[in-house]
């Protein structure tokens, strides 16, 4: 839950506080230490209605849990110090960019503010420099797809190496659709991504969604 006296900003944020008193949210740095104060890292949360193990499943039980019965939620996100937190992104989501950690959602939503773009899709493909980010974007009706334009627009508003090595325009997003949602094919989009800086082309299947009414992220 959120803080109710807080700001609003404060309170649209991803995360928030354990609704149980004694619920606990700490983040693990890369280095496999408890990390500082809003210091990026993988969350672990403990509360008392914790599952305590995986029924009859060892070695899950010891991958999933801390050796102080933490549980390692594969989110990535940070603690503020008063017991709230952050979510950012689910961990498999998470580029690593020229060394910094960068949430795909970043890029996304900026490529996003172009108003000839209906939606954004941000995945990360190794290369030979190591991973470079690709974008997938769907376009508004009435709008030509510019690759151009758009590169000149991330490298005029985001770091260089946040800005995409590609620019594909597809007519729809590779999507699964089941119980919890409509869900993006990340993993479908690596793959295209993949293809493409190999001098490959990029076709799209799968249903359509629209990014400003539903992100949801498999997390493959």
């Amino acid at each position: 839950c959120q803080d109710p006296a807080a700001e609003r900003a404060a309170r649209c944020l991803p995360g928030g506080f354990p609704t149980s008193p004694a619920g606990r949210v700490r983040a693990r740095n890369a280095a496999g230490a408890i990390a500082a104060p809003d210091e990026v890292g993988a969350l672990e949360c403990r509360s008392p209605g914790l599952f305590s193990a995986y029924f009859g499943d060892a070695e899950a039980t010891r991958d999933a849990m801390t050796d102080d019965g933490f549980f390692r939620t594969g989110d990535l996100g940070y603690a503020r110090g008063d017991g709230s937190f952050v979510f950012l992104s689910r961990a498999g989501d998470v580029l690593r960019l020229s060394g910094f950690l960068v949430n795909p959602a970043e890029i996304e939503s900026f490529i996003e503010r172009n108003e000839a773009i209906s939606g954004c899709q941000v995945v990360g493909v190794d290369a030979p420099s190591g991973t470079v980010p690709v974008a997938f974007v769907t376009i508004e009706a009435g709008h030509a797809f510019d690759e151009a334009g758009l590169r000149a627009a991330c490298e005029g508003g985001l770091a260089r190496y946040k800005v995409p090595r590609r620019f594909v325009a597809l007519p729809e997003f590779p999507v699964t659709v089941s119980a919890n949602g409509t869900k993006v094919q990340r993993a479908k989009l690596r793959q295209m991504a993949a293809a493409l800086l190999r001098g490959g082309t990029v076709t799209s299947s799968g249903g359509r969604l629209d990014r400003r009414k539903a992100r949801g992220r498999d997390g493959a």
